[in-house]
């Protein structure tokens, strides 16, 4: 809900120094995300349909190098993370079978020590 955006921080909870930009550094529509500082980003819980093939994309982008991630949590898992070193907008993918979850956390985030921003847009979950 709210891949984009559009709807600022909505649907989205934050962890460190995140803001909603517009008309700046986004993808597509007004809005995108914007990472400043380091153990930062946002995450939301997902519902999914138990034994179901998904396929959640981000588009991710950085600057000085910094990564920013994209990370799924399902229950009694593995997460799985996904990211991007680039000044260009990248499309990351995580495909994924829920199993027995009926909901998973997506994790949008940069994890480096460095003090450059990262952008998100248009994060997408969809049965594959």
């Amino acid at each position: 809900k709210n891949a984009g955006f559009e709807k600022g921080l909505k649907q989205w909870t934050k962890f460190g120094t995140v803001k909603a930009l517009q008309d700046m550094g986004q993808r597509s529509g007004k809005f995108c995300l914007q990472i400043d500082t380091d153990k930062s980003g946002l995450k939301q819980v997902v519902k999914l349909k138990p034994n179901t093939n998904y396929v959640l994309t981000a588009w991710l982008k950085s600057s000085n190098d910094e990564k920013v991630k994209l990370k799924l949590k399902l229950p009694n898992a593995k997460t799985i993370a996904k990211g991007v070193s680039s000044s260009e907008y990248k499309k990351v993918t995580i495909e994924f079978n829920s199993g027995d979850a009926t909901e998973a956390t997506v994790v949008l985030a940069k994890w480096n020590d460095g003090n450059s921003a990262a952008w998100a847009d248009d994060i997408y979950l969809i049965e594959k």
